[in-house]
Order: structure tokens, then sequence, then C-alpha cells
């Protein structure tokens, strides 16, 4: 379900720096779906108040997009010490994220920190604990100096906590506006065209003041047709007619 993307971590030993690859999860689609949402029925007579849609219209694509962490929990109270290191000690009570992985020689470890932007313990895929550590973030530095594990027979137990979220897909196309009744006023209908962006944001650079003949009996804009009925200083009866929208 997830891919994942390199990170560089140095690894400093034996007065030595070699490079190595660190490895974080980050979240996969599994499927775009096509929507569209609109407030009005064609050839249905309706009625909105003053600063209420008349229109509004959203076109637009959802992804379903699945994130994850990995959590371990000790099997046992451990602590990790030695020389430089502040000791880093995990909780049987406790749950922690694994921050990544990483490859040293050949094997892979999971990078698990007791505290948020300090040492991290290197757990091997068994759960079982290496007596080095490394520091946490984007780039990790392992310490050269060997550590005590305290119960050496302690294991991480790994699990995952999966969730799956619908977004708007910011890759797909996107059409999202709304045209509101501002009443009457200087012997004109006025209305308010505005557009949203896919967040639902307003785009105010596409706000736009729309005035009509007091008296006109259809009012056109963009590929709408809309026949009103009645209106006043405080709201308009209509029916759209016409929206272009292909079905």
């Amino acid at each position: 379900m997830y891919r994942y993307f390199g990170l560089l971590v140095v690894l400093a030993a034996s007065g030595c720096v070699q490079q190595h690859q660190v490895v974080r999860q980050t979240p996969s689609s599994e499927g775009v779906q096509h929507k569209f949402e609109k407030n009005y029925t064609i050839d249905q007579k309706t009625k909105v108040s003053v600063g209420e849609a008349v229109v509004r219209v959203h076109d637009y694509y959802t992804e379903r997009v699945g994130t994850g962490a990995w959590y371990v929990t000790p099997t046992e109270n451990v602590t990790i010490s030695g020389p430089v290191v502040e000791p880093l000690t995990f909780s049987t009570a406790k749950s922690y994220p694994v921050k990544g992985q990483i490859s040293v020689d050949g094997v892979s470890y999971r990078l698990v920190c007791p505290v948020e932007g300090g040492h991290c313990a290197m757990v091997r895929p068994d759960g079982s604990i290496h007596n080095r550590v490394s520091t946490g973030g984007q780039r990790a530095i392992v310490v050269i100096y060997d550590m005590t594990v305290s119960p050496t027979s302690a294991r991480m137990i790994e699990r995952e906590e999966l969730k799956v979220e619908e977004r708007v897909s910011a890759t797909q196309g996107n059409i999202n506006y709304e045209i509101l009744y501002s009443g009457v006023s200087n012997n004109a209908l006025q209305f308010t065209y505005r557009e949203y962006s896919p967040e639902g944001m307003a785009r105010t650079a596409f706000y736009q003041n729309l005035n009509y003949p007091a008296n006109a009996e259809f009012i056109r804009f963009k590929k709408f047709k809309i026949r009103v009925h009645s209106a006043n200083s405080e709201s308009i009866e209509y029916t759209v007619v016409e929206d272009g929208i292909e079905r």
C-alpha cells in the first residue's frame, strides 16, 4: 500500500564517514473518483434570501489516500546507556513511533526515539536492540561508542496503524463557484459571482459583481439561463432553465 523515499544518513565510525540510506513512509493513493455537486435542479422553482447562493457548482475529483505509521512497544522496560549520550529509556506502558529505517552493513534497523528530537534506538527486524544509537531527524549520525542494552532479552514489538482519508485531488480538474443573490438596488438585480480553490478557499481575484435590469424575465451568465419569477430586497424566486452542463 505504501511507497518510500530516501533521505541521506551519515554514519560516523572509526574515524571515517559512510553514506547510508534511510527510508520513510509516504502516503499512497487508492484511486480517483469524480464528484459533481450542485444546489439546484433544472426547471424547479426555488427561492433564496439575499446572501444565499442562487447557483452553486462544485465539479471535482477526490482520491482516497492511505497514511499510516509504525509503532513499537518493548516487551520489557529497557534502558540503553553509555558514554556521551543520555540514557534512552523505553516503557512497556507506552508505544513509540518508528521515525524511519536505516541500513548499516547490510542490516535494516528501525529508528525509534523515546524523546522527540533525541537519540534513537536501532531495532533489528527481529525486534532485538543494537548496542549503538543514532541521532534522529532527516540526517542521522550513528554514535561510534558501544552502549549497554539492559535487559538484553528485551524486544520491540512492531505494529502499524493505518488511516485512509478522502482528499480533494490537486492534480485533477476542479470547478468550484457560486452565484449569490445580492438584492435590488438602483433599479437593478444584483448578484455576486465567486470562485473557490479545490480546498474551498475563496479566490477573491475571481469575484465579479453582476447587474441586470430589475424587470428582467431572464438573466444569463456563463452557460446559465435563469428565469426570474419575483425579486425584492429580501429574496428572489427563480428557476434555472439551462446550465450548459453535459449529462
